[in-house]
Order: structure tokens, then sequence, then C-alpha cells
């Protein structure tokens, strides 16, 4: 039902979501344009240093926060336990297991941000970055572009 449901407003709203494609691609390209012109001043254009416990603090409630890792959790969760017998043993085992994985994520991404802090040192560097942003950015509208 949900299906035919969503199928029955893209046919009703078919121009406005076309409007909306179009405009969607029109703002990637011009944040692709601005990514490619802006201008490159090294190691002071990147952001200030925060304590490695503020920046793990703010990744995991940034993670937790995030609703669609709370679908994820809605869907998966009742295939995987039966929640009309799972006690307070089986939840603790449940949230420790969810909140450790989400850690060592956090904790990677938090080591591939430092290692990239250090590539992009120098303004040759963070012109490079911003480049291969503008491309990806100009792609992903192609990509949307040519989409039917």
């Amino acid at each position: 039902m949900a299906m035919v449901g969503l199928a029955a407003i893209a046919q009703t709203f078919q121009l406005g979501f076309q409007v909306l494609k179009w405009l969607g691609i029109a703002y990637l390209c011009w944040l692709a344009f601005k990514m490619w012109q802006q201008p490159t001043s090294g190691e002071d254009s990147l952001p200030q240093r925060s304590s490695p416990l503020s920046m793990f603090g703010t990744g995991i409630a940034l993670t937790l926060g995030n609703p669609k890792i709370m679908v994820f959790y809605l869907a998966l969760l009742p295939s995987l336990v039966n929640l009309s017998t799972a006690g307070l043993r089986e939840w603790v085992i449940l949230a420790t297991v969810a909140i450790s994985t989400l850690a060592v994520i956090d904790l990677a991404w938090t080591f591939l941000a430092h290692k990239a802090r250090l590539l992009l040192r120098t303004p040759k560097a963070t012109r490079m970055a911003s480049r291969i942003g503008a491309v990806a950015l100009g792609g992903a509208a192609a990509a949307v572009a040519t989409r039917n």
C-alpha cells in the first residue's frame, strides 16, 4: 500500500518533483563552482583543534542522535531479538555492543580526520582537496541530471 501511495504522489506532483530536481542540480553546480574557486591558505583555513575527549563526545552524540540509526534499529531489532521476552540483561548486552561498535567507528573516523589534517597543511594540498570535492559535486549533479 505504501508503494502505491508513493507512486500516486509522484504522479500527481510530477512537475513539482522535476522543478525540485533541477533546483537541486543547480545548487550542486553552484557549490561545485564555489568550491573550485575557493582561495587556499593552508593551515589557517583548517578548523581549530578541540580536545580529543570533546571531539569524541560530539561524534558519539551526533551518531546516537542520527534518526537513520534509530530507524535502522527499529527495523532490525525485532528480527534479531524477541522483544516480548527480552529482559534487562539482553538490553544491557545490546546497548553495550551498539555503543562499543559506534565508538570504534568514531575513533576510526577521528584517526582518519587527524591524518587528513596533516595532509592539508599546504595550500597546494588544500587546493587539490577543494578541486576533488568540486569535481565530486559536479559529478553528482551530472548523475542526477541524467537520471529519469
